[in-house]
């Protein structure tokens, strides 16, 4: 029990920052944001091409409804379970993080392409639709390479979750004692 509340003490007490530099943190930063882009990316080009087949006037009805089938398969699972389920042949890290968080982008962005190919006679933007859809995606993935990064060890970020929280409760304490 004395050994557990010795590694609780040094892990939240003494943070491991004596060779923490800035340009490490931009680098892990970096290396994040490149796990949350290439997931985007290739989860949005392979979608796009899967929205493309699921548009019954262009192609058959059949291969539209085995591919909405393996979406809405793909789409319920959180992106932690894919990530687990690739860590299995993978390990745990950056690969399984990076073809689990591609797999669930598949899975969210397939909807929202194949809605927007089958209904493009309505006069969308549908360039606007993609991108802003593919943003938000973005954004997602990116929260999720935060997670996988203290939970898997992918994008290296992790390490700094601490100092973030720190700062974080640091300024929320100062800025209520300044109301007060």
């Amino acid at each position: 029990m004395s050994d557990k509340l010795d590694h609780f003490k040094m892990m939240f007490l003494y943070p491991y920052s004596h060779s923490f530099t800035l340009w490490n943190a931009v680098q892990k930063i970096m290396t994040t944001l490149g796990l949350a882009l290439f997931a985007t990316l290739s989860g949005g080009l392979i979608s796009l091409g899967l929205g493309l087949l699921t548009a019954q006037d262009m192609y058959s009805k059949y291969i539209s409804n085995i591919i909405k089938g393996l979406v809405t398969i793909i789409r319920p699972v959180p992106t932690i379970l894919w990530v687990f389920i690739f860590a299995v042949s993978t390990e745990l890290g950056s690969a399984a993080a990076l073809i689990g968080m591609t797999f669930h982008s598949i899975g969210y962005l397939s909807k929202p392409y194949f809605e927007l190919f089958q209904n493009r006679d309505r006069r969308v933007c549908f360039n606007t639709h993609l991108i802003a859809w593919s943003y938000m995606r973005f954004q997602i993935n990116f929260a999720y390479a935060i997670s996988m990064s203290v939970v898997a060890g992918a994008g290296e970020i992790g390490v700094m979750t601490y100092l973030i929280l720190a700062i974080a409760i640091l300024l929320e304490t100062g800025s209520m004692n300044k109301v007060r």
